[in-house]
């Protein structure tokens, strides 16, 4: 009977202990706790949590179109048809840099409609500092830039040597 007292012991203490560190969690109940979004510049967001959730929620149905992509210095111009206005545009970057060559960016374009001024017809052409992703990493044009339309399916893809392929 000591032997059992001595071995019961141990166990009812982690158990005690376990039922502490359970009782210490809490569940989240308003939903996934997502970080702000860090602001690299007014139309440039670095978040992997708004990053993906993006992707999901496409498919609204004020859906532009991401027409052509030009690299000019360190400057990435994506011309869209369809918006209001420059400013509803915001670029959304995961923080990720893949590393094997090329070396690739991905950022999601997204549409914000708050102002309810969508038209299917206008073109701009948005401009994002690329300079404020890679920093002193690289020269932008030894990347691989991959825009994906946050308001439906379709990537446009800038390689290094300046030819644009679709996904």
């Amino acid at each position: 009977m000591k032997n059992y007292l001595n071995l019961s012991k141990p166990a009812v203490f982690l158990s005690v202990l376990m039922l502490l560190f359970m009782m210490s969690c809490k569940k989240n109940e308003g939903g996934p706790d997502f970080k702000e979004p860090k602001a690299l510049e007014a139309n440039l967001l670095e978040s992997a949590e708004l990053f993906a959730s993006t992707l999901k929620e496409r498919g609204s149905d004020q859906t532009f179109e991401i027409e052509d992509i030009i690299r000019k210095d360190a400057t990435l111009q994506v011309k869209v048809k369809g918006g209001g206005s420059e400013e509803s545009f915001k670029f959304i970057w995961d923080g990720r840099i893949q590393e094997s060559y090329p070396m690739g960016i991905m950022l999601v374009l997204k549409y914000d409609n708050h102002n309810g001024d969508f038209d299917k017809n206008k073109e701009f052409l948005i401009n994002v500092n690329l300079q404020k992703i890679l920093g002193d990493v690289g020269d932008t044009k030894d990347f691989h830039f991959s825009v994906l339309n946050g308001s439906k399916k379709q990537q446009k893809n800038l390689n290094p040597d300046g030819t644009i392929s679709d996904e």
